[in-house]
């Protein structure tokens, strides 16, 4: 009697099935410490796939022991993101105003009375929002600082990117660029 080529093959074939089964288990763990209920989703297909149940149990006991560890991680200090190359009590805490222009390669002084209209002031907060008046408008947006770059928001647009030439006490040398790709020279003290 012959038999079938499947027949015959039927244990090589349990074999290369208990292998991919195997390599999933290895995939499907790695994955459970990376994507948590994702992949342990994933796992019991898996499990399910290859009907075994101790695939399932040991991905179970590692999905819990990685859910422990981003706890025990988690809980560790904040680190804070600040990479602003000035502290943030120098950008913060006071309001910015507007003292000189640079036009036509000299400083004007705008705190002069003929200069009222060119006038403005702008004051950021540690929770990342600003708030400015005057000359470039009135309102509130959002803010990012880093190295010596200040980015400004406004309802999730880029509104206007400051980068400092120098801050020392409360005076601050700035260049403003808008979106547009225009600049502006200037100096602000805190008050």
């Amino acid at each position: 009697m012959k038999h079938s080529p499947i027949a015959i093959n039927l244990p090589h074939l349990k074999r290369a099935s208990h292998q991919i089964g195997a390599k999933l288990y290895t995939a499907c763990t790695s994955f459970a410490l990376m994507t948590g209920v994702v992949a342990l989703m994933a796992c019991k297909v898996c499990a399910r796939f290859f009907n075994n149940y101790y695939i399932m149990k040991r991905t179970l006991n590692l999905f819990i022991f990685s859910i422990f560890i981003m706890l025990g991680l988690s809980s560790c200090q904040e680190v804070d993101p600040w990479d602003f190359d000035y502290s943030k009590e120098d950008l913060c805490g006071g309001t910015w105003r507007g003292s000189e222009f640079f036009l036509d390669g000299k400083w004007i002084d705008i705190t002069r009375p003929e200069y009222r209209d060119l006038q403005f002031t702008i004051s950021f907060s540690t929770d990342g929002t600003y708030y400015g008046t005057g000359y470039f408008g009135n309102g509130s947006g959002t803010y990012e600082a880093h190295g010596k770059t200040i980015k400004t928001y406004v309802e999730g647009k880029l509104f206007y990117t400051y980068t400092i030439h120098s801050l020392s006490g409360n005076v601050a040398e700035i260049t403003m660029t808008d979106s547009k790709g225009s600049s502006l020279k200037f100096r602000v003290k805190k008050q």
